[in-house]
């Protein structure tokens, strides 16, 4: 990639130059913010399925449940936040959504557990 956003990320070059093509990864993510793939292989779409039915069913529990994976002191950087308490703007205005964040496990004394 070379900073345009319209280019997308051919998976079929997975076989051809793994490296090459996690680099690509890690630039859409960590300086665009997102990734624009083709030629995805079958199971990264039957992933992507998975994942989107996964999360519609958490978005469709009652408030009290998703609320369980409510954490105030990771200020919205794990579990659930609900909508109106997020902010994306620095405090300036609240969020009109809800969110779950998932990542990887943190070590029990890290300042988010």
């Amino acid at each position: 990639m070379a900073g345009d956003i319209s280019d997308r990320l051919d998976f079929s070059q997975i076989y051809v130059d793994k490296l090459k093509l996690g680099k690509q990864i890690k630039y859409g993510l960590y300086d665009i913010g997102f990734v624009s793939s083709k030629n995805n292989p079958s199971e990264l779409e039957t992933l992507r399925e998975e994942v989107c039915l996964l999360m519609g069913n958490f978005f469709d529990l009652p408030l009290e449940v998703k609320m369980k994976y409510y954490i105030k002191e990771s200020g919205g950087q794990r579990g659930y936040t609900p909508n109106g308490l997020g902010s994306s703007s620095k405090g300036k205005f609240t969020d009109c959504r809800e969110h779950l964040m998932i990542g990887p496990r943190l070590a029990y004394d890290h300042p988010l557990t």
